[in-house]
């Protein structure tokens, strides 16, 4: 459901399927290991997640914060249609940098 791989120093985190009231705690806990391990440059790839619940978006917030104490930061990638009306509605666009490909993610630092 979760996997990631480091480039260049940055985490590029895949999960797959839904984030939702059933995933979002493993969802936060996998997070959270990579701040313990002082991995603060992190790529949320949602390329494979159809969409994310209130809970889910929670959990982003969260870590965003925790990020920003660390003067790290996450931005998303491949965010589809349905999700990006999600943020859009949500006004998660104002908070996370938002790009089409991880590749643009990573090239924007």
């Amino acid at each position: 459901m979760f996997e990631y791989k480091e480039t260049d120093g940055v985490v590029i985190f895949s999960p797959t399927g839904n984030i939702n009231e059933k995933t979002a705690i493993e969802f936060k806990e996998n997070l959270l290991v990579l701040l313990a391990q002082k991995k603060f440059s992190i790529i949320l790839d949602l390329e494979q997640v159809g969409y994310v619940t209130s809970l889910g978006i929670g959990v982003l917030c969260d870590i965003k914060k925790r990020l920003d104490i660390k003067n790290g930061w996450i931005k998303i990638a491949h965010i589809n249609d349905d999700l990006m009306e999600i943020f859009r509605f949500t006004m998660m666009t104002d908070i996370f940098n938002i790009y089409p490909t991880v590749e643009q993610a990573l090239a924007d630092r």
